[in-house]
């Protein structure tokens, strides 16, 4: 079983809504075989309809994060993943209740060493990037108006800050991003271990704050493909939360 990881994440969470395909075939460029979406429940999802699946994109920095012991120095880095939640788990038997699952499809990192030793030790499918602006979002004050975050070719944000009379819009989605963000999460060589994030929402450093994001994908490489296959998504509703985070691993049962 894995070490506890903690730190602090200063993160833009967004969710998307892609096609179906799309995410199928995300998930068949995963060198697991099994894997299969689930339907998300819709009384906090709502009725998404068969032709699309939710992914949740977290961009973000993270402050002091690593494994061990709190009293530890731990390293400062950039990191973004695009993860697929409400997907089965191959060592999960249908009968069984556990889950939801989310499947951590992709991490990019701005520390090397790291990177390297997600993709080798911890099981993760990782890759180094150049970020920018360096840092982002945490360079950002709390009530920043945009926010800009390039993570290599594969991503490209730019978030607007909602207007407060919108942010009591209940299409904000908070609550069904934060179940998606803490949902148990696995990788490509995780095995049957599950892992899942807590987070100090309640005395969080900045409290949610609600964007508009226009997102760039590049999903060919996502898929392990050439470069070329991007899509635009305007005006996503994300947010921007700093928080201080633990994690705790099981086994699938």
């Amino acid at each position: 079983m894995q070490m506890s990881i903690s730190g602090t994440y200063d993160v833009l969470l967004v969710p998307l809504a892609l096609p179906r395909d799309e995410v199928l075939d995300l998930l068949r460029a995963a060198p697991i075989t099994g894997l299969q979406l689930q339907t998300p429940p819709s009384s906090s999802h709502g009725d998404s309809g068969a032709d699309t699946h939710p992914v949740l994109l977290q961009l973000g920095y993270q402050l002091g994060t690593g494994p061990g012991p709190g009293w530890l120095p731990k390293p400062s880095f950039s990191e973004a993943k695009l993860e697929v939640p409400f997907v089965s788990h191959p060592a999960s038997p249908p009968s069984s209740s556990s889950g939801p699952f989310s499947y951590k499809h992709t991490i990019l990192m701005s520390n090397r060493l790291l990177a390297l030793a997600s993709q080798h030790t911890a099981g993760l499918k990782t890759h180094h990037a150049d970020f920018a602006p360096a840092s982002s979002p945490a360079i950002f004050p709390r009530d920043a108006p945009t926010i800009a975050y390039r993570a290599g070719g594969y991503i490209d944000a730019q978030a607007t800050r909602r207007q407060e009379e919108d942010s009591k819009s209940k299409d904000l989605g908070w609550p069904a991003t934060r179940e998606m963000v803490e949902m148990q999460w696995f990788g490509q060589g995780t095995g049957d271990v599950v892992t899942r994030f807590e987070f100090d929402f309640d005395k969080a450093d900045i409290a949610p704050q609600p964007y508009l994001v226009d997102v760039e994908l590049d999903l060919g490489l996502f898929k392990g493909q050439a470069s070329g296959t991007t899509i635009k998504l305007p005006s996503q509703p994300g947010w921007r939360v700093k928080a201080k985070l633990r994690s705790s691993a099981t086994k699938v049962s």
